[in-house]
């Protein structure tokens, strides 16, 4: 019996996002993020922890190595900054499943409105392309 698992994954992936909410739960939201391959996520998470001014940087020439331990969890992530928030959400991001449409102007109010749903978004992101690419 063959089982339904393809060597092409889509290029999009949905997940749920707790984003934070003032005086409630988290609120879970759909959100469908750009499916990135190994070798292209490696590169691109490098691009955060080799970032000479954030917090527990490293240097470049380690820079796939430490994205290897945080897409794999040994390593703890970088935190989006102000100035990186807004840029990365809509690198990752192409879609939500609220009624507002998914554009910069929506985006910049969910992050500005609701803090810490950027770094949610990012460690979402992290957690299920970064694993689930490492993992197999």
């Amino acid at each position: 019996m063959a089982i339904k698992f393809k060597l092409e994954p889509a290029p999009t992936f949905e997940a749920h996002v707790p984003v934070p909410v003032p005086g409630a739960r988290p609120e879970r939201i759909r959100f469908t993020f750009k499916r990135r391959n190994k070798k292209d996520f490696l590169a691109w998470l490098a691009k955060f922890v080799s970032n000479p001014t954030a917090p527990g940087a490293v240097a470049a020439q380690d820079a796939e190595a430490a994205a290897v331990a945080v897409a794999s969890g040994v390593a703890e992530a970088p935190a989006l900054t102000e100035d990186n928030e807004l840029a990365t959400t809509m690198d990752i991001v192409c879609g939500w499943e609220l009624t507002d449409p998914f554009d910069e102007e929506n985006v910049t109010k969910l992050l500005q409105n609701y803090l810490g749903s950027g770094n949610a978004i990012f460690l979402t992101y992290l957690r299920e392309n970064g694993q689930a690419r490492l993992g197999n």
